[in-house]
């Protein structure tokens, strides 16, 4: 069972050429690190997008922040010149919350540094779904 949609905002601090990105949704009151996947739920991503001032590598990670463990889930590789980059995932990238610990963060890399954002569109849903 669909339990949320979010669109998830990741944007790059326009002054460094790698870093960890903020996150906003809209149900969130302010930006953060990462996203806890609540036990019991799976996130789903359905689709990617992404746009700025520069080229940027985009890494959306998954792991265990209480750990500092995070493993790459996939990546974007935005070119400026070419427009918003938009990704539709046929069979979405599912992340468990098995033990309501997990998380996802999304880093980037630029030859550059320069504004740039990724949009993640998810649904989280229960795990039996």
């Amino acid at each position: 069972m669909r339990l949320e949609h979010l669109t998830i905002r990741a944007v790059t601090d326009g002054q460094n050429t790698t870093g960890q990105c903020k996150l906003s949704a809209q149900l969130f009151v302010a930006p953060v690190d990462y996203i806890v996947i609540p036990l019991g739920t799976c996130l789903k991503i359905r689709q990617i997008r992404a746009g700025g001032a520069v080229d940027t590598d985009f890494t959306v990670e998954y792991g265990l922040p209480t750990a500092n463990q995070w493993n790459p889930v996939t990546t974007a590789h935005y070119v400026a010149s070419r427009g918003e980059l938009v990704i539709d995932i046929d069979s979405p990238i599912v992340l468990y919350g098995r033990t309501g610990q997990e998380a996802i963060r999304v880093t980037w890399t630029q030859t550059t540094a320069g504004l740039a954002y990724l949009e993640l569109e998810v649904d989280i849903t229960t795990m039996d779904e």
